[in-house]
């Protein structure tokens, strides 16, 4: 879920995480375990780059916003307008959006 220079961001973060807490498994083995146990990994780093992403409801089906601080304290916030079913099938495209968007930024 992540590409270009924000997956080499990830995968630094990942390593370094990793190894302070002594919990996951390689990079490598971390992109074949299911999409739902990536979560909140993906959650985690992208907070701690400053990309808050939320999947609020309708009350019946989820959406994505995007919300991104840069370094001049300007906030950019998205969010979609095409409304998904499940949780799972959000994260997938709230990530997409999210590494095109810090892929811009980097």
């Amino acid at each position: 879920m992540t590409t270009g220079k924000n997956k080499e961001q990830f995968e630094y973060w990942y390593l370094e995480w990793r190894d302070k807490l002594k919990f996951f498994v390689e990079v490598k083995r971390f992109y074949e375990i299911p999409f739902e146990m990536q979560i909140g990994v993906y959650l985690a780093f992208y907070d701690s780059i400053g990309v808050k992403i939320a999947t609020p409801t309708n009350g019946k089906e989820f959406y994505y916003h995007i919300g991104i601080n840069y370094e001049n304290n300007q906030f950019e916030s998205l969010t979609n307008n095409q409304y998904r079913t499940t949780v799972v099938e959000v994260y997938k495209h709230a990530f997409k959006k999210a590494d095109e968007l810090v892929n811009k930024q980097l």
